[in-house]
C-alpha cells in the first residue's frame, strides 16, 4: 500500500508527540506529589519543634506548681493563687497532649506519603526548617519561568502539535489507498508476470468525519492552551503574594516578637538577681519567650509551604537541567 508508506512518517510523528505529552503529564503528576511531600515534611518538622518547645512550657508550669505547693506548706501563698497555679498546670498539660497529637499525626502523614513503614522511618532529632533565603526571585521573571517550565503547559503544547499533525494526516488519508503488486501465470514458454496497480474511488466516504473531529479537537486544544496560560499566570501571582506575605510575617513580626521576649526575659532575670522579681515572674518570662518561638516556627513553616507552592506554580524543582535556575531562586 503506497499510501500507507507515504503517511507512515507522519503517523510516527503523531505517535511521538502523544508519547511526549504522556511523559509531560507524568512529570506534572510527579511535581504535584513532590509538593505534597514537601508540605507534609514542613508540617512534620514544625510539629516536632513545637512539641519539643511545649514540653519546656509544661516544665515551667510544673516548677510553678511545685513551688506553690511548698509555699502553701509554710503559708506564703493564698488559696486563690495556689489554685490558679494548679489550673495553669492542668491547662498546659492538656495543650501538650494536643500538640503531641498533632506531631504524631504529622509524622504518620509523612510516613504515608513516603510509602514507608513506621520502623523504616528514621530522622535527625535536630531537624529544623532553616532560615529565610537572602532574597526572592523577581516577580517579573516568574510568569516567563512558569510558561517555559510547567509540565502541564508542555503537555498541552505537545497535544496541540499532535492534533495539528492529525488534521494533516486526516486530510491525506482521504486519498484512496494505492496497492502495487504483481500477477504471475504460466505460459507454454514459461512463467509470465504483469504489474498490478489497484485503487479505490471513494464516493461517499472521504474521511470527512475524522477530518471534522480532528479539526474540532484542534480548536479545543488551542482554547485549552490559551486558558491554561491565563490560569497559570493567576496561580503564579497568588503564590507570589502568599510567599511575600509569609516572608514579611517572619521578618517583621516573628523575629521582632522573639527579640522583644528575649529582652524582657533578660530584664526579668536581672530583676530576679536583685530580688525585685520572684520565681513566678521569671518562669512567666521564659514561657512567653517559648511561646514566641512557637509562633515563629509556625510562621516559618507557612513561608516554606508557600515557597514550595510557588516553585510548583512556576514548574521548578523536578528536572536536573533546571538546577541552575534553582540556584538563583
Amino acid at each position: 500500500n503506497i499510501t500507507d508508506l507515504i503517511l507512515r512518517g507522519l503517523k510516527v510523528k503523531v505517535a511521538k508527540d502523544k508519547l511526549d505529552q504522556t511523559r509531560s503529564e507524568i512529570e506534572f503528576a510527579i511535581a504535584n506529589l513532590i509538593f505534597e511531600l514537601r508540605v507534609h515534611y514542613y508540617n512534620f518538622v514544625a510539629a516536632k519543634q513545637n512539641y519539643d518547645l511545649y514540653q519546656k512550657i509544661v516544665l515551667a508550669a510544673e516548677i510553678e506548681s511545685e513551688f506553690a505547693i511548698e509555699q502553701r506548706k509554710v503559708g506564703n501563698i493564698n488559696d486563690k493563687d495556689f489554685t490558679r497555679h494548679q489550673i495553669d498546670l492542668t491547662h498546659v498539660k492538656k495543650e501538650l497532649a494536643e500538640v503531641e497529637k498533632d506531631y504524631k499525626l504529622a509524622k504518620t502523614e509523612l510516613i504515608r506519603v513516603l510509602g514507608l513503614n513506621n520502623e523504616d522511618f528514621n530522622y535527625d532529632e535536630n531537624l529544623s526548617l532553616g532560615d529565610l533565603p537572602a532574597k526572592e526571585i523577581q516577580e517579573s521573571e516568574l510568569e516567563n519561568l512558569a510558561l517555559t517550565n510547567r509540565a502541564d503547559i508542555l503537555a498541552q503544547k505537545q497535544e496541540l502539535k499532535a492534533l495539528e499533525k492529525s488534521v494533516r494526516l486526516a486530510k491525506l488519508s482521504s486519498i484512496p489507498p494505492i496497492h502495487i503488486g504483481a500477477e504471475f501465470h504460466s505460459e507454454p514458454d514459461g512463467t509470465a508476470w504483469a504489474p498490478i496497480i489497484q485503487t479505490e474511488l471513494p464516493i461517499f466516504n472521504r474521511n470527512q468525519g475524522q477530518r471534522q473531529k480532528n479539526t474540532v479537537l484542534l480548536e479545543q486544544s488551542q482554547s485549552k492552551l490559551a486558558a491554561k496560560f491565563l490560569d497559570i499566570k493567576t496561580q503564579v501571582r497568588m503564590a507570589y503574594i502568599n510567599l511575600l506575605t509569609h516572608r514579611n510575617i517572619v521578618e517583621s513580626y516573628s523575629k521582632l516578637l522573639i527579640e522583644q521576649n528575649l529582652n524582657s526575659l533578660e530584664f526579668v532575670k536581672l530583676q530576679y538577681n536583685f530580688m525585685l522579681a520572684d520565681i513566678y515572674d521569671l518562669l512567666h518570662a521564659k514561657t512567653s519567650t517559648t511561646e514566641a518561638e512557637i509562633l515563629g516556627i509556625e510562621a516559618l513553616r507557612n513561608y516554606w509551604i508557600s515557597r514550595a507552592d510557588l516553585e510548583r506554580a512556576i514548574g521548578l524543582g523536578l528536572l536536573e537541567e533546571r538546577n541552575e535556575i534553582l540556584k538563583t531562586f
